[in-house]
């Protein structure tokens, strides 16, 4: 089973989600954690997405 990047992307985006809540958080809260891993899920996710929508298979 090939597992897509966009998944990996939207757990992240969900789990910072959810640290922002305190739901989740191991250990101490880290701004710059929590804005990198933030960053790389929505990149992650929209990279699959754009990658799904202009994929052409002749």
């Amino acid at each position: 089973m090939k597992i897509h990047h966009g998944y990996i992307g939207f757990a992240l985006i969900l789990w910072c989600l959810l640290t922002v809540n305190r739901i989740g958080v191991i250990g101490e809260f880290n701004l710059y954690v929590w804005s990198l891993g933030l960053l790389l899920g929505i990149l992650l996710f929209f990279h699959d997405l754009y990658k799904h929508l202009t994929d052409r298979k002749g």
